[in-house]
Parts: structure tokens; C-alpha cells; sequence
């Protein structure tokens, strides 16, 4: 759930809200995590590095491999319980890309059609590597990971959550870099203002959304300081949606950072401003 609001944020970063090519999406991710089923339009996004054929098992391997150097990380297990746990996981990681994959194939699509009509000279093969390069730089994917992040991932009290972070802030830095070059071009200056335009829209809706819940709640400014004195530590700097007037009994709220994938790039700046 996580991951498909999440891509949401990533999709408005870069401008990619057209929705002609979600049906199409749809259909990739489908044949891509469900049915299993061949096809030759998944297989190419798989070679452009716009997929991966199995994201969650190359993490497993990883991990396995960083303990016990085993290429399978079920090999621990029993004989007569391995199918099983291999049933489930295989469910888990089906239902996970589900979720997360829709955005990079609509992405990808989106980006060929802009390029196409930027440089018409471009062969398919230019413009699809060229749509490809965008997403993997504009979308999490985990294989472009520095050994600095990739370390914590080591570390039993930390996990393997340290990547994500370190993702959003590689993308970011791309998404930016892309638009400084396509705003300078002359033939991409339309797509770099569709992706900047897109960009602030994404970094803006949140305090937006917190300003407009927190009106039609009843709420203000001196409200909403006195109500964050009692959320707990890991809600203290984050986008809160406000549900309730602040009454004795308190207010219900909706932490709406956990949906939001550049929280760790937003509450910093939010914990800064409040002078924490």
C-alpha cells in the first residue's frame, strides 16, 4: 500500500500524470507479476533495466549471502517445509510488485512520447533508451546503490530499510539535474517545465493538504502546535492531517508522512523550521 500511493509522489515528480498509459501499465504488471506468462513488451523493459525480473530475491540473495555466503537464502531450511515458505514468499513479492511496478511502466511510456515528439530523428531504439535512463534514475530501483548505503544493510538493529532513503535522495538529486539540462535544451525546454511544474507540485501538496485538512477540522496554527506536543517521537516532524477540533478528549490525525516517500528529504527541514 505503501509502495503504490508512494510512486504517486515519484510520478507527479516527474510530470508523468497521463493517464492513457495506465491500461497499457496494467496489463505489463500483470503479465509481469501474476500470471507469469511470457511477453515480449515485459521482457524488453526487463532488458532496459525499466524492471527487474525478481527485485525482492536479488535483496534475499544478497542478505543470504552476506551471512551464511548461500546463493539461495532458504537453503537453511528443511526439505519438507521449503515449498511452503517459498509459496509465500513468492506471494508476498507478487503482491509487492503489483504494487510497485505500474508507475515506471507508465512512466517509461511517458517519457518515449516526449522524446519522440522533442527529436523526431531519434530511431525507437534511442528514444526507448533514453525513456529507460529517466526512470531508472527518476524511480527507486535499488541497483544503483553506493556501498555506503548498501553497509547498514549489515547490521541486525537497522535492516535493509537504510536503501530506501538513500534512493530517495539519488532521485531527487537526478530528477533536478535532468530538469537543469532539459529547461537549457532547447528542443526539451516544454518537457523539463511539465517536469519542473510536476516537481513542485510534489513538494508542495503536502503542506498544502496539512493546511487545508487542518481548516476544515477546525484547527489553526497555535491548535495544531499544542496537538503536536502529544503525537508520538516518530510523528513529531511529520505532515499531519488534522481530522478533529482540538477538544479536551484531543483530535484524531492522519500521519500522512507515512505515505510519503521524501519524508526523510521533508522532516528535517520541517524539524529545522520548528527550531528542534
Amino acid at each position: 500500500i505503501r509502495n503504490f500511493f508512494g510512486n504517486g509522489a515519484f510520478m507527479m515528480g516527474n510530470g508523468h500524470v497521463d493517464p492513457r498509459v495506465w491500461s497499457l501499465a496494467a496489463k505489463t504488471v500483470y503479465a509481469h507479476s501474476i500470471s507469469g506468462g511470457e511477453q515480449a513488451y515485459r521482457q524488453k523493459l526487463i532488458r532496459l533495466g525499466v524492471l527487474s525480473e525478481n527485485v525482492d530475491a536479488a535483496e534475499l540473495r544478497r542478505f543470504a549471502s552476506d551471512f551464511a555466503g548461500r546463493d539461495d537464502p532458504l537453503d537453511f531450511l528443511l526439505p519438507g517445509h521449503k515449498a511452503g515458505i517459498k509459496g509465500i514468499v513468492n506471494t508476498a513479492k507478487a503482491s509487492y510488485m503489483a504494487a510497485d511496478l505500474p508507475a515506471k511502466v507508465a512512466g517509461f511510456e511517458i517519457e518515449k512520447a516526449r522524446y519522440q515528439e522533442a527529436y523526431p530523428s531519434w530511431s525507437e531504439a534511442q528514444v526507448e533508451a533514453k525513456a529507460a535512463e529517466i526512470i531508472r534514475n527518476g524511480y527507486p530501483t535499488g541497483a544503483y546503490l553506493s556501498e555506503a548505503a548498501r553497509l547498514p544493510r549489515k547490521i541486525p538493529i537497522i535492516g535493509t530499510f537504510t536503501s530506501f532513503p538513500a534512493e530517495v535522495m539519488r532521485t531527487t538529486g537526478n530528477t533536478l539535474q535532468l530538469i537543469a539540462q532539459e529547461l537549457k535544451d532547447p528542443a526539451t525546454r516544454t518537457i523539463g517545465a511539465k517536469r519542473l511544474s510536476g516537481f513542485l507540485a510534489m513538494a508542495s501538496a503536502p503542506y498544502v493538504f496539512s493546511a487545508l485538512w487542518r481548516s476544515l477540522s477546525g484547527n489553526n496554527e497555535k491548535d495544531e502546535q499544542a496537538l503536536r506536543r502529544f503525537t508520538p517521537p516518530w510523528s513529531k516532524d511529520s505532515t499531519i492531517l488534522w481530522l478533529d477540533k482540538a477538544q479536551d478528549g484531543g483530535a484524531r490525525y492522519i500521519d500522512f508522512s507515512y505515505m510519503d516517500p521524501h519524508k526523510y528529504l521533508r522532516d528535517p527541514i520541517m524539524s529545522l523550521l520548528r527550531g528542534d
